[in-house]
């Protein structure tokens, strides 16, 4: 986007990717231990040629009060580093907050270092008023505090094609025919301790029970992290009926993948933006989801509450005391067979209509978000 404008230059610094010179701006590779601390000075300093310039982060909060506050630094080298190279750059920050804290306000480590940032964006109006809670109406005026959600490639993820997609084999690593095909329940999420597998596999159980003939696809990156997948799938007695694929697959497939699904589980206890849940949704599937945090924000945003779980607790978690959602899984199931219009036999009471799902986040495609994206960055330089 700004590569284009003439009065300026653009790097990008970050981690895995072995570059490429067809991409119209400078890029740099960072160590896989580290979160920039010793990359972004050198970076810094080879890029802007001693012009002042803006570093944008889109780092969690929790990666970032070295750069943002370095006068907390115990490393003296790094702290110079820093402070040197903040005589040159404003530090912008784009932040996908998935959670609030006590008090419904960030943590203490939070927001010292969302005081060192010159520029805050963050991606939901749930997401803002939290910055709002935590950092007081003045600071955040003198940051620019607003809101802006990311984009998806509605170009692949759509729901033109619906009705001619291909169905999942639940027993092969192929799609096959689409034809006469059972229910449907798709799942797409990282294993990390954040997404809940292990709510995933007890409602998977209990819509078993309910639903004659239930197939389940599940995409994941790896099996074994944080949680063991293959022990979730003997736990809850789903083996039989579940295909898993593993990242990456291309994404037409994956767009394939979700049409072939009647509803997708997005267990995510908090998500900063929620690419799987709005990219079910452009493909006129529907997406349940707990309601918490800015994928929810969104979700109420684009007139899709009803496919929002309400919670029935809450707990703390990490030194930064994050609020994070507890859930009764029999309340998923049920939000399933409604979305479905099934009975607790799992009986089909009347034909769903997801026609205009697509619709409903055409706003957030590339070509809808372009200029608005733009118009924030110009914006700030001016």
């Amino acid at each position: 986007m700004m590569c284009s404008h003439p009065r300026f230059r653009v790097a990008t610094l970050g981690w895995h990717g072995s570059g490429s010179i067809r991409l119209p701006f400078q890029q740099y590779q960072m160590g896989p231990a580290e979160f920039g601390e010793s990359s972004l000075p050198y970076a810094w300093q080879d890029f802007s040629r001693g012009e002042p310039g803006i570093i944008m982060t889109a780092w969690d909060l929790s990666r970032l009060l070295w750069l943002a506050r370095p006068e907390y630094l115990q490393d003296e080298d790094l702290k110079q580093r820093i402070i040197q190279l903040r005589r040159s750059a404003k530090i912008w920050g784009y932040f996908p907050i998935d959670s609030t804290g006590p008090g419904d306000r960030l943590s203490t480590m939070a927001r010292e270092t969302l005081l060192g940032l010159d520029r805050i964006l963050v991606t939901s109006p749930w997401a803002e008023g939290v910055m709002r809670r935590t950092l007081g109406d003045q600071a955040c005026a003198q940051r620019g505090l607003t809101w802006m959600p990311h984009a998806i490639n509605m170009e692949v993820f759509n729901g033109r094609t619906r009705d001619s997609s291909p169905d999942i084999d639940c027993n092969s690593s192929h799609i096959g025919s689409r034809t006469n095909k059972p229910s449907i329940v798709g799942v797409v999420a990282t294993n990390q301790i954040r997404k809940n597998w292990g709510l995933i596999g007890e409602v998977c159980a209990i819509l078993r029970q309910r639903i004659p003939g239930l197939r389940l696809w599940f995409h994941i990156d790896v099996d074994t992290r944080h949680w063991s997948l293959p022990a979730i799938l003997e736990d809850f007695g789903l083996q039989d009926i579940t295909e898993v694929t593993h990242a990456p697959i291309e994404d037409r497939e994956l767009a394939a993948r979700y049409r072939a699904c009647d509803v997708t589980l997005h267990p995510g206890e908090g998500e900063g933006f929620g690419y799987t849940i709005f990219e079910s949704l452009a493909c006129g599937v529907p997406a349940i989801h707990g309601d918490y945090a800015s994928g929810a924000s969104l979700m109420h945003t684009c007139d899709l509450g009803q496919y929002l779980v309400k919670p029935v607790a809450w707990r703390y978690e990490t030194e930064f005391n994050c609020v994070r959602p507890v859930f009764n899984p029999m309340d998923w199931a049920e939000k399933v067979l409604t979305i479905l219009k099934m009975d607790n036999s799992g009986k089909v009471l009347a034909a769903s209509d997801n026609s205009g799902l697509t619709g409903k986040v055409e706003h957030l495609a590339v070509r809808n978000l372009y200029y608005p994206w733009k118009r924030w960055f110009e914006d700030g330089i001016r």
